[in-house]
């Protein structure tokens, strides 16, 4: 129930963050049509292990999305994230080198209003496609069966919210909260089981026309 919990207090968020910013600058008949963007973020995986192989759960993360408008405010989505880890730790007394390359796509739907002035505010929602490889797979998780080519895919989904700043007039500059979920073995949970987690970012956000 914890998870459940902590999904209705993001949305509770969302819709407050809307509601708040409605209130301030003056918005246009309608939104731009299209979006593009970079980010760099620190990322905590959830997984409960991770962190007995490599020394912190946090990590330094970069992406981008683009979205296409579809209605007044509704957005298409899509965006990538990379999160990367290395260490080196000893086995059975053998030194090794542990590496750990995730990347993921968002894939969704996104709400986003834009002001004349003042500043904006979006959240979404969607699917999450995760590809995991390294050495450090079959470390980390060395229960699955997927993991003997530290290898490892697994579907889950996202949540997202944030806000931006005008730094001109097409242009933003914005903080984001990421989260994801996707459970391996069939389970998935925004807990202890799921390599997803919190991402929190700092970028640009341009919509060119």
């Amino acid at each position: 129930m914890k998870h459940f919990r902590y999904m209705a207090a993001v949305l509770f968020v969302l819709f407050a963050t809307d509601l708040a910013f409605g209130q301030m600058g003056s918005y246009s008949s309608s939104n731009p049509r299209t979006s593009i963007g970079v980010q760099a973020s620190s990322f905590r995986i959830s997984y409960d292990g991770f962190d007995q192989t490599f020394d912190s759960r946090w990590g330094f993360s970069y992406g981008g999305h683009a979205s296409w408008r579809i209605s007044s405010t509704y957005n298409i989505v899509a965006k990538y994230r990379q999160f990367n880890k290395s260490n080196t730790a000893t086995t059975n007394g053998i030194e090794q080198q542990f590496d750990w390359n995730e990347r993921w796509i968002n894939a969704g739907v996104r709400y986003i209003r834009v002001p004349d002035r003042g500043a904006m505010n979006f959240f979404g929602f969607g699917l999450s496609f995760f590809n995991i490889d390294g050495s450090g797979v079959s470390q980390v998780l060395p229960q699955n069966n997927d993991t003997a080519d530290n290898k490892i895919t697994s579907t889950g989904f996202f949540l997202d919210f944030g806000f931006g700043y005008p730094l001109a007039r097409k242009l933003f500059f914005t903080i984001e909260i990421e989260l994801t979920s996707a459970g391996i073995d069939g389970s998935g949970s925004l807990e202890s089981s799921s390599i997803g987690g919190i991402l929190i970012s700092a970028g640009l956000h341009l919509f060119p026309f």
